[in-house]
């Protein structure tokens, strides 16, 4: 179970995106109705995955997002009563590196995955270990998921230590992620991917 992450998106031979990741994995997508091998799911056991695209279009009117409205409506709870969900970088985390990059991902889908009982969040991006309790909108709430940052793991960078909420540490507004600008880049790189898609 993979997705695709930040590193995925930086240019490699022939100007092209995504090309180590398209090619080095195999994804479940056709059997769940995927068209594309950025958001899938599957069943293991009494839980069914969703791994989503942090770098693809996930505004409401995006393929991804219509692709999941189908998929959490299908999902049979009496079979797998767990829904885990994954993407690359997190919507909640205490730390200064990567501060509310995801934001604009939260925004959009946030709602969406709550009103299904999603129960458990995994992310990377963040060089760390991090647990939240159970939370919607940055409000505690005993029906939203938990939130796991894992992103510790084969890690050749420094380890992110700094807290956003120690004093000088929080991030301006302006130095996170603008959601239009996001939504644009995921735009093109889409176009970018030509067939990979």
């Amino acid at each position: 179970m993979v997705v695709e992450g930040n590193h995925e998106i930086e240019e490699q031979d022939g100007n092209q995106r995504f090309v180590a990741y398209s090619s080095r994995f195999a994804f479940s997508s056709k059997e769940n109705e995927s068209s594309s091998i950025f958001y899938y799911s599957f069943n293991a056991g009494g839980i069914h995955f969703i791994m989503l695209g942090a770098y693809i279009d996930y505004s409401k009117s995006a393929e991804q997002y219509k692709w999941l409205e189908r998929v959490l409506a299908n999902v049979d709870r009496s079979m797998t009563p767990w829904l885990v969900a994954a993407w690359h970088a997190p919507w909640y985390s205490s730390y200064k590196a990567h501060y509310k990059e995801a934001e604009c991902m939260r925004v959009a889908m946030e709602e969406l995955l709550y009103s299904y009982g999603v129960d458990i969040v995994f992310n990377g991006h963040v060089h760390a270990y991090e647990r939240s309790n159970r939370v919607y909108n940055y409000t505690l709430d005993p029906c939203g998921p938990v939130h796991i940052t894992i992103g510790d793991a084969g890690n050749r960078e420094k380890m992110a230590i700094e807290h956003a909420d120690e004093p000088g540490n929080c991030p301006e507004p302006s130095s996170t992620y603008v959601c239009n600008k996001l939504h644009k880049q995921s735009s093109n790189w889409k176009v970018q991917l030509g067939s990979a898609t």
